[in-house]
């Protein structure tokens, strides 16, 4: 399926498709007003066209998903999450997975790794993820 991570204002995700062979796709888009959205899912068409329907700035009804999920990381930092509808939902921490990779990811960042690091880590191990990895950091904040 995936792995997607977010951990202190980054988001990382594998880039494999696994269908009738693997392709390689983005998982992770930057939305028009800052901030990213990933997602993945058994369906990556549906869960696709919901990511597609926010970076058109959701117009219309949204499009319905089912055996998807979606995290957002927002530009102040907040982590919203969908499976299979909307709207999403805000997560509380800095730190949320998504995908069959998830929970190996979840364990790695919980002993101090980065979003990267423990996409890289689930990779090694979960047969659905695999390098590259895309990564998005939320801009650093100036100081006045």
């Amino acid at each position: 399926m995936t792995t997607i991570a977010v951990k202190d204002g980054v988001m990382a995700a594998d880039t494999q498709l696994t269908g009738d062979c693997i392709h390689r796709v983005p998982k992770i888009f930057e939305l028009p007003g800052g901030g990213c959205i990933g997602g993945c899912g058994e369906s990556w068409s549906r869960t696709y066209a919901v990511i597609k329907w926010f970076l058109l700035g959701q117009e219309g009804d949204a499009p319905e998903f089912e055996d998807g999920c979606i995290l957002i990381l927002q530009p102040d930092g907040q982590i919203l999450m969908a499976y299979d509808r909307l709207p999403a939902f805000p997560i509380m921490g800095t730190m949320a997975v998504a995908g069959s990779g998830g929970p190996i990811a979840m364990n790695h960042m919980a002993s101090g790794a980065s979003a990267e690091r423990a996409v890289m880590a689930a990779c090694m191990t979960e047969p659905y993820s695999s390098e590259p990895i895309q990564v998005y950091k939320l801009p650093k904040k100036r100081k006045k």
